[in-house]
């Protein structure tokens, strides 16, 4: 049919449905985003198609019910396709786990004076393997 989604794009809410109204008797009409859709009832009855204007050519559906979501189907895809993904979030914030041990030491000494973030002591735990680094004295 048309574009698809890209598959990064997260969206909340849903999309609107199509209100179809009623041209004739076998024809029936919807304004879509920067589009129109048309449904054709078969004239023997076998069926009915659809088509949107800036597609041209004609589809074909089992019946009004199954045209109707085909066009809502193809009016979805073409408005999450213009939706461009939001960059991943940086972070914000560090993690004491995440730092050099030299910088756990100061992290600790800063918490100590009490000017660092303030977080349960039981959270910084050194690995033995890599002990702090003795702190300068100012």
């Amino acid at each position: 049919m048309t574009t698809t989604p890209t598959p990064a794009a997260r969206v909340s809410g849903t999309i609107k449905a199509l209100e179809w109204k009623a041209n004739g008797l076998r024809h029936a009409t919807a304004l879509g985003f920067n589009t129109t859709y048309t449904i054709m009832l078969l004239p023997d009855g076998s069926g009915a198609r659809w088509q949107s204007r800036y597609m041209g050519e004609w589809f074909d559906a089992a019946d009004s019910e199954a045209a109707k979501a085909a066009a809502q189907s193809d009016y979805g895809a073409r408005i999450l396709a213009a939706i461009q993904p939001d960059p991943e979030p940086k972070p914000v914030a560090w993690r004491y786990d995440d730092l050099s041990p030299y910088a756990r030491s100061s992290a600790l000494i800063l918490e100590r004076r009490g000017t660092g973030v303030h977080r349960d002591p039981k959270e910084f735990k050194e690995t033995p393997s890599t002990p702090p680094r003795p702190a300068r004295a100012w």
